[in-house]
């Protein structure tokens, strides 16, 4: 299996688990979520967005691609600060 198909992989594997983030976010809001149980639900699922990102970015290290190691690495720290990543 080519090293170029897996990491190719691995960046739709990042972007799907940041897509889902977003729609999450988008749900929220389209739904009128309150925003104290938005900040609650949105706070936990950042945490886990972020440490999918951070594995998926180990293995992208890993298979020697540094710089989509680096781009999904920015978007795990975005997460950890708050912030919804945004798609590699």
């Amino acid at each position: 299996m080519s090293i170029n198909l897996i990491n190719n992989s691995i960046k739709e594997i990042a972007n799907t688990v940041i897509h889902h983030c977003q729609h999450t976010e988008a749900s929220h809001r389209e739904n009128e979520t309150p925003s104290t149980t938005t900040r609650f639900c949105m706070a936990r699922l950042l945490e886990r967005t972020a440490s999918q990102l951070n594995a998926l970015a180990d293995i992208a290290y890993d298979m020697g691609d540094g710089d989509l190691a680096c781009s999904i690495q920015a978007q795990a720290e975005a997460s950890n600060v708050g912030l919804t990543p945004e798609p590699i």
